[in-house]
C-alpha cells in the first residue's frame, strides 16, 4: 500500500471541480486523483527537486500512482460558502462566491492506493513531495501531508465497482459523485488516438484540422498541460483524463436560519417542502428537470415495492384509477427571480412511513446517466412536513387561498377536443375541477404568456414532456389560463397532463381592495 494523509490546519478546504464555475459554489470532494497527481508534479517543479530526485524517478512514481484508482478516508465535512463583492472595472463590484468545506483542524484525509508497492526511492520522493506540499486546491487550502505505507484511517469512499463502493452503496448516507481521474497508463495510447476527435468536436466545426497541435506522450506529460492550453483547444476534458464515479459519505450543509419542523416527525403529514440550496438553480421553464429527478430519487429511496403514493401504480403494475391520490411534485419560485428554489410535495392522503423516510433521506438530486440533456445536480434541504389542514399560512403560496388563480406553468389539456371544436381546454379545466371536488370558476380566461424574469414567456419555451416516459399527449404545446371563482379556493391547484410533475400549476393572485370591490 501507498498512501498520503492530509491535515488542514486552517480547517477549510477550497477546490472547484473541473467544468464548474466558481460561483456555482461546489467543492470537489474527495480531491480528485487528477488534482493530487498534478499537485505532486507541481511541488517537484516549484521546489527544484531535480538535483536530488531526477525526473525519471518522478515520472515512474506518477505513472505508478496512475495505474490504480485510490480509495479515501474522508473526515466529517460541512459545505459552506462566503460571499464577496470584488472590485471590477469602472468602479463597480461583482459578486463572487467562495465555497469551501469546513473540517476539523486535527481531522485526517487519507488517500490510499491499496494494491501498489513503491520502491524505497519512490517512497522517499513521495515523502519529500508531501513535506513541501503547502496547499491542495486553492492556495488558502493549507495542508500538512505525510506519506504512509499503511492506512491509519477507516476507508469510507471508493470508486464504483470496487468492494468498498458496494458496501457503501448499500447504506443510506452515501451519494455518488464524479471526479476527474487519469486514464491508466496502459490504456493511454487509446486515449491519445481518441483525443484529436474529442478536440475537433470541441471546435464546433471551426478549424477542426488545427484543434490539436501537440499530444502528450504519456499520462505524466498529460498531467502537466496547463489549463490555458486546454481552453485554447476547446477541450471539455484534458487529454488522458476520465470521469470516475465514487461513492462518498453525504456532505453536511450549513443549515438555513429558518427551519420548519413538524409535530410527531411527519405523522399525518401530507405536505413537504424541499429547498434547493445550490448556487445555480434551475429555470422555471425547466421545472420538469427538477420534478422528474426528484421522482426518480423518491422511487430509489423507497426501494423495491415503492408505494402507490410515489409510483401512481397498483401492486400489479397497473396505473391507479383512485383519482390523483399519488404525490404531486410542484416547483416553486418563492422569490420570483425566475429560478426554482423549492419543490412542494403534496398528496390528498397522509404520507406513508416509507414516503416520510425517503423524503428525509434526500440530500442531493442528480440527473441519471441516461438523461438526454446536460448532467445536472442540485443540493436540497427538507424544510419541513405538515398537514395541509394545520400548515402555517406562510409555508408556501401554492397552499394559499385566493379567489383568482393564474397559470405558473403551461396547462396541457388531458383529453382530445371534439371535431366540432367543443370540449376544448376551457371545458376540460372545468371538468377537472369538478372531478377534484373544487367549485367551477365563474370566469376562465386564456393568457397569451406569463411573466418570468421581467419577460413574457410563451408556453412553448417550457419543457412540457417527460424524459422518463415516452409521451404522445392530446395537447403537446400547452396554454396559460386565469381562473376566477365565486369564493376563495384553497390550493394547490395543478391540472392536466403531467400535473403530478408540476405542469398545469396555478398560483394564487392577490387582488387589490378595489379589484375585490369591483368583482363583488
Amino acid at each position: 500500500m501507498i498512501g498520503l494523509e492530509f491535515r488542514f490546519p486552517a480547517g477549510t478546504y477550497h477546490a472547484t471541480p473541473w467544468g464548474r464555475h466558481v460561483n456555482e459554489a461546489e467543492v470537489e470532494w474527495p480531491p480528485s486523483p487528477w488534482r493530487l497527481l498534478r499537485s505532486l508534479v507541481a511541488a517537484w517543479h516549484r521546489y527544484h527537486l531535480a538535483p536530488e530526485y531526477p525526473e525519471t524517478l518522478l515520472r515512474d512514481t506518477i505513472l505508478l500512482l496512475a495505474t490504480e484508482s485510490p480509495v479515501y478516508a474522508l473526515p466529517l465535512a460541512v459545505h459552506a460558502h462566503s460571499r464577496h463583492y470584488m472590485p471590477a472595472h469602472g468602479g463597480t463590484t461583482t459578486l463572487v462566491f467562495d465555497a469551501f468545506l469546513r473540517v476539523a483542524r486535527d481531522a485526517v484525509l487519507g488517500v490510499y492506493w491499496p494494491s501498489l508497492s513503491a520502491t524505497d526511492e519512490q517512497f522517499d520522493l513521495l515523502s519529500k513531495l508531501a513535506e513541501v506540499l503547502g496547499y491542495l486546491g486553492r492556495a488558502e487550502s493549507w495542508v500538512h501531508v505525510q506519506a504512509v505505507r499503511q492506512a491509519t484511517q477507516k476507508i469510507n469512499c471508493g470508486p464504483a465497482g470496487s468492494q468498498i463502493a458496494e458496501v457503501l452503496s448499500a447504506t443510506e448516507d452515501v451519494e455518488p459523485v464524479q471526479i476527474l481521474a487519469p486514464v491508466p497508463p496502459q490504456l493511454y495510447a487509446e486515449s491519445v488516438l481518441a483525443a484529436p476527435q474529442q478536440a475537433a468536436q470541441g471546435e464546433r466545426g471551426r478549424r477542426r484540422g488545427t484543434a490539436v497541435s501537440h499530444l502528450p506522450r504519456d499520462i505524466y506529460e498529460a498531467i502537466q498541460v496547463d489549463t490555458g492550453s486546454l481552453h485554447a483547444e476547446k477541450r471539455n476534458l484534458p487529454v488522458g483524463a476520465r470521469w470516475a464515479v465514487y461513492y462518498r459519505p453525504m456532505l453536511h450543509r450549513a443549515a438555513p436560519r429558518t427551519v420548519l419542523f413538524t409535530d410527531d416527525h411527519g405523522a399525518e403529514a401530507n405536505v413537504a417542502r424541499l429547498a434547493l440550496t445550490s448556487r445555480v438553480k434551475p429555470r422555471v421553464e425547466d421545472a420538469l428537470d427538477v420534478t422528474e429527478v426528484l421522482h426518480v430519487a423518491l422511487v430509489d429511496k423507497c426501494g423495491e415495492g415503492a408505494p402507490l403514493l410515489v409510483t401512481g401504480r397498483e401492486e400489479d403494475g397497473s396505473v391507479s384509477e383512485r383519482g390523483h391520490e399519488h404525490l404531486f411534485l410542484l416547483p416553486e419560485d418563492a422569490d420570483e427571480d425566475g429560478r426554482i428554489d423549492h419543490v412542494v410535495l403534496y398528496a390528498r392522503v397522509p404520507f406513508s412511513p416509507e414516503v416520510v423516510r425517503a423524503t428525509q433521506q434526500i440530500r442531493r438530486l442528480y440527473t441519471p446517466a441516461w438523461w438526454p440533456g446536460p448532467s445536472r445536480e442540485w443540493a436540497v434541504y427538507l424544510e419541513g412536513m405538515f398537514s395541509s389542514a394545520s400548515a402555517p399560512d406562510d409555508v408556501t403560496p401554492l397552499m394559499g387561498v385566493s379567489q383568482v388563480w393564474e397559470s405558473a406553468t403551461p396547462y396541457l389539456h388531458p383529453w382530445h377536443s371534439k371535431r366540432n371544436g367543443r370540449f376544448g381546454p376551457k371545458e376540460q379545466i372545468a371538468k377537472e375541477l369538478r372531478l377534484r371536488g373544487l367549485p367551477e370558476p365563474v370566469r376562465i380566461e386564456i393568457l397569451e404568456a406569463v411573466e418570468i424574469r421581467g419577460k413574457l414567456v410563451p408556453p412553448h419555451q417550457f419543457r412540457r414532456l417527460r424524459h422518463t416516459k415516452r409521451q404522445h399527449l392530446p395537447d403537446m404545446r400547452g396554454s396559460y389560463w386565469r381562473l376566477e371563482f365565486d369564493t376563495p379556493v384553497h390550493g394547490p391547484i395543478a391540472l392536466g397532463s403531467n400535473c403530478h410533475f408540476g405542469m398545469g400549476l396555478f398560483k394564487p393572485v392577490r387582488l387589490k381592495a378595489a379589484d375585490r370591490d369591483a368583482g363583488s
